[in-house]
């Protein structure tokens, strides 16, 4: 309107905090005023147990940031830490960040747990390796209380007294491309024990052991195994990779494969691959083989799955304990006691992925066999895309093999007259988990049958 000005006026605007960031840069386990800042300091700043105060001018200068509200703590050492005590609880928002799992490993001397995260905490943990952690009750490396992302991250030679040799998880829990190797538990859960929600993608279960139930995971919550491969767990009672007893669990394009459920003189354990007794399990897209039981007499049979379950695009070998899933309905192949179905798989192996897994061999029914990408997941277990038409049955993509035959060429003689080399009339191709060095992917023939190359 006429006659009226601009008027100016100042506002506060909002505080603006960087969030913290700690460099651990040695490898000691104290809270003491000295030239390095430690992992149990750097936790202990986080959650207010110490304060920036009480540092040395050091350790001061490995701080930067406002402490307390997204803090991250990274590592400019490598090496083990041994630990003499528990670490302290997080509670707070924190993101742990190693160097990588082969460069840094948190130890628990097998008599400390490395991490608990309480119930407030949201965490994240990442390359790094977790190594000989010892509970008398439960979770044996890792208790989680609250909100918890690992990547990366190796499991080893954990154990507890009861439940969760490796985690123990009565949270929200993300694992990504993680290796769970050598765990045990007493009582349930060698390498996981799920008692809420867990999701678990592009990870190993291999070598892990309990002395009840599941010796790779226990579950009574809500479970998503997805691009899994479970290896050479071992229990002395139900589940040799798997045991349920409650919730809903889905499998989608997993590799279970030479589990058991063995050493108790009683003998009659139930379901080698998976045992569910009461909760709800769909699988898709996956491969049960080579999971073996042990009976009375001291004897053992192929044991895939004992109890419920349905799916499609599954190859299960052998249909004993099995309801729900049956031969020759959406996709599915269930073999018998007198028609095994054998899957043709190469021993764990490091195929360019985070952990071991397990390719098909070449010619293996899996291969080209599986489910559209949309039921199967995009990628497979190291990350190589899926193709609708074409996919893997299991954890671990191989392209179908393809045969091209070119029209005869004449040879070309040499300069100078004589006969020459004959010309390929036949190329062979055959891509194994691309990247993967499972054999050759392009042979070429000469016209008389022989191998000119292969690469």
């Amino acid at each position: 309107m006429p006659g009226l000005k601009p008027t100016l006026r100042m506002e506060n605007l909002e505080a603006r905090e960087v969030p913290a960031v700690f460099t651990v840069n040695g490898l000691a386990d104290s809270i003491t005023p000295d030239g390095e800042l430690t992992l149990r300091e750097a936790i202990s700043l986080n959650t207010g147990a110490i304060t920036f105060s009480s540092l040395s001018s050091f350790e001061k200068a490995q701080v930067s940031g406002t402490i307390g509200t997204n803090d991250t703590i990274q590592f400019s050492t490598s090496g083990t830490i041994l630990l003499g005590s528990d670490l302290p609880m997080m509670s707070k928002k924190l993101t742990i960040e190693g160097p990588g799992a082969s460069s840094l490993t948190v130890d628990g001397n097998s008599q400390h747990v490395p991490f608990t995260v309480s119930a407030s905490g949201d965490v994240t943990i990442s390359k790094l390796t977790e190594n000989a952690g010892f509970s008398a009750t439960v979770g044996g490396g890792l208790l989680n209380n609250g909100k918890l992302t690992v990547s990366q991250v190796e499991f080893r030679n954990n154990n507890c007294g009861t439940y969760g040799g490796a985690v123990e998880n009565n949270g929200t829990l993300t694992v990504d491309q993680c290796f769970f190797d050598g765990n045990s538990a007493q009582g349930v859960g060698g390498g996981l024990d799920n008692n809420a929600t867990a999701t678990v993608t592009n990870s190993t279960f291999q070598n892990n052991s309990a002395g009840n139930n599941g010796g790779a995971v226990w579950s009574d919550g809500t479970l998503v195994l997805t691009n899994d491969t479970f290896v050479q767990n071992v229990v002395n009672g139900y589940g040799g990779a798997i045991r349920l007893t409650g919730g809903t669990t889905t499998i989608t394009s997993s590799t279970l494969s030479f589990n058991s459920a063995n050493n108790d003189a009683v003998g009659g354990e139930t379901g080698a691959g998976i045992s569910n007794d009461g909760g709800t399990l769909t699988l898709n897209n996956s491969v049960l083989t080579n999971n073996l039981r042990r009976l009375p007499g001291n004897t053992s049979e192929a044991s895939e799955i004992n109890g419920i379950a349905s799916g499609q695009f599954n190859f299960i070998g052998v249909d004993t304990g099995l309801v729900g899933i049956t031969g020759g309905v959406k996709n599915n192949r269930v073999g018998t006691n007198a028609n095994y179905l054998t899957a043709s798989l190469a021993n764990p192996a490091m195929n360019g992925g985070f952990a071991p897994t397990m390719l098909p061999n070449p010619g293996s029914p899996l291969i080209g066999t599986g489910a559209p990408v949309a039921l199967a997941a995009t990628v497979d277990q190291l990350g190589h895309a899926r193709t609708d038409g074409a996919t893997t049955v299991g954890a671990v993509e191989v392209a179908v093999p393809v045969s091209v035959s070119p029209p005869p060429v004449a040879p070309s003689p040499p300069p100078g007259g004589g006969g020459g080399q004959p010309s390929p009339t036949h190329v062979d191709l055959y891509a194994v988990g691309a990247d993967a060095g499972g054999g050759p992917r392009v042979r070429v023939f000469n016209a008389d049958g022989s191998e000119r190359f292969s690469f």
